[in-house]
């Protein structure tokens, strides 16, 4: 909820709906919207970011090489290629 008031106090989206609750500041007071639109479409990027986290969530927090499932600290980018075999920073698992 707080990105959406954010959103509405910077005008990057307009209410289509409102509530009866409203939120307020010493100086400021505003409805609830339960419907928004956005005032520009934002693009997605393509593929979410390469990070350890999103690798392992990729791969359901498994070894590559045992299929057994590890706590993520015992899991590495290692686990995926290893950099030894030429590993790169990529989302392909091959």
């Amino acid at each position: 909820m707080e990105d959406t008031v954010k959103a509405v106090f910077l005008e990057r989206v307009d209410i289509l709906i409102g509530v009866r609750r409203t939120v307020h500041s010493p100086n400021f007071r505003m409805r609830l919207p339960s419907v928004i639109a956005l005032r520009e479409y934002i693009a997605t990027s393509r593929y979410p970011a390469f990070t350890r986290f999103n690798v392992f969530l990729r791969d359901s927090f498994r070894c590559q090489y045992c299929d057994r499932r590890k706590p993520t600290p015992d899991l590495t980018f290692d686990h995926v290629v290893p950099r030894s075999k030429g590993g790169r920073t990529s989302w392909r698992t091959s």
